[in-house]
């Protein structure tokens, strides 16, 4: 009684992403913008919205003339592309959307057609070339050979988005090499069906609602229909998604009870003629979101599974979220047509669902701005005001920062161009180290390792730990010529000497520095508060 509860100060901000077992997690993207961690999902979330609009555009248009489509393939291409070189794990995904996109607007659009009866056929001529056209000519067109038409051109035109979307990155698909590659299966520990219910539950609930009142009537058609065919096709189908939900679930997946049958029924309600083209672009984001969660719990992208779950379902997020609320709008809509009880208990269960999702924000936001090096800094979008007033922990001690700050200021202002700077290193990342290169957009000689090491991964990491024996040396040895070498080595323009660099290496080592400005090699242009900046002379 009287005690605090056990709560870490991160805990409202960073546990909601770290639910799944380990090392398994699943970001959103207000946490993302909140812990502004500018990493490669970071800067894709906006082509890959961007690319869902096109997506979308394409389907709601139809199909145009060739003339009229190009421009928008080229644009679709270059932002579908840009995932290649921005987050490569969204390519697929988000080209999938695309050609879908592509399908939906040849085959499927009705936006033209919606004042006619539903007993229309599934595929409509959606923009005639002619505007004076009859709706019997537009039949006409629909026809099958018409239809033969569409396919064959919206192969070539989807072969066309694809190759733009590789040949517009060439210089980066010849010159990078990818960390992982390849699929491995996954054994491991899975995700619990109830923690994936509380991931995405607050999407599917209205998408679901959704599918039940959508699916109704083709389900109650075709059980009424005396078709032996259609019969036949609808026990297939309910017995083959039963086993195979059974199958995969019974196999250590459990999220597949909820996953498979949804994703199926987001399929064939997406079949369904008499869907406008916008829901079916909706059920095309939930069949898609459905099918990845099931296959990230069978196979992981070259053994890596923590990315391979938070880079996937980080792409679920965002389809499931968009979707989702496109489907409580049409849900609330079409509850004024149910009776009150009905209504409420539903609008009861959503408004639940919301609250609960608001809480993020209500309880993450004071904790993440509780949760900093200092207050003193006040609130300001200054990134490194921090550094002005505090003092971090490494694992060889504490170290005043405030040095640093006049240094990087000093750096900031008054270096032209993009000269490399050496600076030394933290036995670790997430240390103090690199802190020069970081805060002033500076090259240097090596980075934190294992980032580096990443970035190299089919190429070993053997040229990363000879840079950073490289680097270590230099400011160890007292050899003044080794150090010079080095130096020259690497094309370094700046030597940086500050608190952090005294703490890691012998002043022995960092006093030979003084050795070759004596000796005309290098001058002093910063020397303040501790920190002592050194000017490779031309």
């Amino acid at each position: 009684k009287g005690q605090t509860l056990p709560i870490r100060p991160e805990t409202p901000y960073w546990e909601p992403t770290r639910m799944l077992p380990w090392p398994a997690f699943a970001e959103f993207p207000a946490f993302t913008f909140l812990y502004a961690d500018p990493h490669a999902h970071m800067f894709a979330l906006p082509y890959t919205i961007t690319v869902l609009g096109i997506g979308l555009g394409w389907a709601k248009n139809g199909w145009r003339s060739i003339r009229s489509w190009l421009p928008s393939c080229v644009i679709g291409a270059l932002v579908t592309g840009s995932l290649l070189a921005i987050n490569t794990w969204d390519y697929p995904a988000y080209l999938i959307v695309g050609l879908c996109g592509l399908a939906l607007g040849a085959l499927w659009n009705r936006s033209d057609s919606e004042h006619r009866s539903t007993d229309n056929l599934a595929f409509e001529e959606v923009e005639s070339e002619d505007e004076n056209s009859t709706y019997d000519e537009q039949q006409e067109a629909a026809r099958p050979s018409s239809l033969r038409k569409r396919i064959a051109a919206l192969c070539w035109r989807s072969l066309l988005y694809i190759w733009l979307s590789i040949l517009l990155f060439i210089p980066f698909i010849l010159n990078y090499v990818p960390a992982v590659g390849g699929l491995e299966r996954f054994d491991g520990e899975r995700i619990p069906l109830s923690i994936f219910l509380l991931v995405l539950g607050q999407f599917l609930f209205p998408l679901v609602s959704l599918l039940l009142i959508e699916g109704r009537r083709p389900i109650k058609s075709l059980l009424r229909t005396t078709n032996v065919v259609h019969r036949l096709a609808l026990a297939l189908g309910v017995v083959g998604t039963i086993l195979l939900t059974i199958g995969v679930g019974l196999g250590g997946v459990p999220l597949a009870y909820v996953a498979i049958p949804v994703g199926v029924a987001a399929a064939s309600v997406g079949l369904v003629r008499e869907q406008p083209v916008e829901r079916r672009f909706v059920w095309l984001l939930l069949f898609l979101g459905m099918s990845i969660t099931v296959a990230v719990e069978v196979v992981s992208v070259g053994g890596d599974r923590m990315n391979t779950v938070f880079k996937f379902f980080y792409q679920v997020w965002t389809m499931l979220a968009i979707g989702g609320a496109a489907a409580v709008v049409w849900v609330t809509e079409r509850s004024r047509e149910w009776g009150f009880r009905r209504r409420d208990a539903w609008m009861a269960a959503m408004g639940i669902l919301m609250v609960s999702m608001a809480l993020f924000p209500i309880m993450s936001i004071p904790a993440q701005l509780r949760d900093r090096m200092t207050q003193e800094t006040g609130l300001t979008l200054d990134g490194m005001a921090f550094v002005q007033y505090s003092t971090v922990g490494d694992v060889r001690g504490g170290v005043d920062l405030a040095p640093d700050y006049a240094a990087i200021v000093w750096l900031q202002d008054n270096v032209e161009g993009s000269p490399v700077i050496l600076e030394g290193l933290g036995e670790r990342e997430y240390l103090w180290g690199n802190r020069v290169s970081i805060y002033t957009g500076l090259p240097t000689v090596v980075g934190w390792r294992w980032h580096q090491v990443q970035q190299r991964m089919r190429a070993g990491g053997g040229e990363v730990e000879q840079r950073r024996m490289d680097v270590n040396e230099c400011y160890s040895t007292i050899d003044e010529a080794r150090a010079w070498e080095i130096l020259q080595q690497y094309n370094v323009r700046y030597v940086y000497v500050g608190p952090y660099e005294r703490l890691y290496y012998d002043a022995r080592g960092l006093t030979k520095f003084n050795g070759l400005v004596a000796d005309g090699l290098l001058q002093v242009v910063y020397n303040q508060d501790g920190v002592r900046i050194y000017e490779v002379i031309p």
